[in-house]
């Protein structure tokens, strides 16, 4: 009798749904996991990119870019200084020179070498940024900055 008992349409209805209701507590546990799983995913990389960019030095490709024009500038610069400190202590520019060494603030004195003719260099057409970087090469040969004694 218990065979037949456990047969009958009504049991069989309450096995399949107590089955269904175990089915979908594992789905739910596993989607929770899944969604649990992907969220840390997802905070996990937001957060090494934050610290890479912010405290690792990672950069983007336009500030790389930036970087390499302003070091090839650099560079310009310190190969015409030379050419600068030459024209600078020539004779007929003598006067100048002892005017802008007169000058006690850098930056005024970077914008009087910058001025001069001593950042012209023949033959060659040189951006702003070239030019400032000519001018501070030249300035730094002309007027080393004092060493302290330590």
């Amino acid at each position: 009798m218990t065979e037949q008992a456990s047969k009958t349409p009504e049991n069989r209805y309450e096995t399949d749904r107590q089955l269904r209701a175990a089915n979908d507590k594992v789905a739910n546990v596993r989607s929770s996991r899944v969604k649990w799983s992907g969220a840390s995913l997802i905070v996990g990389i937001v957060g090494t990119v934050i610290v890479g960019f912010s405290f690792m030095g990672w950069s983007g490709p336009g500030s790389t870019e930036e970087q390499a024009v302003a070091r090839a500038d650099a560079e310009v610069g310190a190969l015409l200084a030379p050419f600068c400190v030459e024209k600078a202590q020539a004779d007929e520019s003598a006067a100048k020179l002892a005017e802008v060494a007169a000058i006690s603030q850098p930056n005024r004195q970077l914008t009087a070498i910058m001025n001069s003719s001593w950042v012209v260099v023949e033959g060659f057409e040189l951006s702003n940024a070239r030019k400032r970087a000519l001018a501070e090469a030249c300035q730094q040969s002309l007027f080393p900055p004092p060493v302290s004694a330590s």
